[in-house]
């Protein structure tokens, strides 16, 4: 028996109808469960503020009455996105908070998720080895174990406050894995590959002289913004202008590729380096083709801000892909 998944993740400028137009068309093509891979509260879109966006993209889901994973990735802020998240999957039954079920089993294959991200840009979930999991609260003398949000309001009023953070500890992934041959991790972020420029973790993003880092698409948007669109030459040469060079590496995370390797993790789903979307391929770094069943698989699945999602087809212990642009569709 077959299992599809529709994935989306990288939801950052996108017109919230569109998202939920195109969880419709993975519907109709073919999904039978859907899995939002974090980056999901389109903080840009300018139409709808991001916890409403958030609210309005997880009742979209839940209307489709498929079964629906949801983490969260580098940009979500804890309290305004867990709450949303929690009250939605109060509500409806196909919404699941894969924070509080990291496991789900299915006959022949197991789903394990590792939500958050190792680096972040203006999110509050995050992972590492540091420290155990848990909510904290950033506070003026170090992390404070979060209890609740009275906890935060009398923090904040006497400015003891300078954010919150869900961290998950890539350990705990051990006890997930029980039988490797048959788990598909689900996270964000993937593990780093060693110089391939083709690879799921390569990364395309500018440095500045003082040594800060910008994506790819946001120094583009920094400057066409003033002067228009821009090719790639004319972005570079008007980029190193004002003290930026661009460069390009693979920058997963290394953490999590030795813990792949240890846990004999063969097949990881992910989003997060937006020039590398719908890339494929297996551990040594060698393309995997869509409708390929295999059992090694790394493949960056979406980045629906350039109208890219994709569909994850697992039969038995066997995985296979198929890349949508839906600018095909919609």
């Amino acid at each position: 028996m077959e299992t599809i998944y529709g994935i989306v993740s990288d939801i950052h400028a996108s017109d919230p109808l569109k998202v939920k137009a195109t969880l419709k068309t993975l519907q109709q093509l073919g999904a039978q469960k859907l899995i939002l891979n974090g980056d999901l509260t389109g903080e840009r879109n300018g139409i709808l503020p991001l916890q409403y966006y958030l609210q309005f993209l997880l009742k979209a889901a839940a209307d489709t009455k498929l079964e629906t994973y949801v983490q969260f990735g580098s940009h979500e802020e804890f309290l305004p996105s867990s709450e949303v998240l929690n009250h939605t999957s109060r509500l409806y039954g196909n919404i699941i908070d894969v924070s509080q079920q990291r496991r789900i089993e299915a006959a022949n294959h197991h789903l394990v998720f590792l939500p958050g991200s190792d680096v972040n840009a203006g999110g509050e979930y995050t992972f590492g080895s540091q420290m155990a999991s848990g909510n904290y609260i950033r506070g003026k003398l170090g992390l404070i174990p979060y209890e609740n949000k009275d906890q935060v309001v009398e923090l904040a009023q006497k400015q003891e406050i300078r954010g919150l953070v869900h961290y998950e500890n890539i350990s705990d992934l051990e006890r997930c894995v029980t039988q490797p041959a048959k788990t598909i991790v689900i996270c964000h972020v993937p593990p780093k590959f060693k110089e391939n420029g083709s690879a799921v973790d390569m990364a395309c993003f500018a440095e500045s002289k003082e040594g800060g880092v910008m994506a790819y698409v946001d120094v583009k948007k920094k400057f066409e913004q003033r002067l228009g669109k821009l090719t790639s030459g004319e972005l570079e040469r008007v980029a190193s202008l004002h003290g930026y060079t661009f460069k390009r590496e693979n920058r997963g995370n290394e953490e999590l590729a030795s813990l792949y390797r240890q846990l004999s993790i063969t097949k990881a789903i992910s989003g997060h380096f937006h020039e590398s979307v719908h890339q494929a391929h297996d551990h040594f770094g060698r393309p995997i083709l869509e409708n390929t069943p295999v059992s090694e698989l790394f493949w960056n699945a979406s980045y629906m801000d350039g109208a890219k999602v994709g569909l994850l087809l697992v039969k038995d212990a066997l995985v296979s892909y198929r890349n949508i642009d839906l600018s095909q569709y919609q």
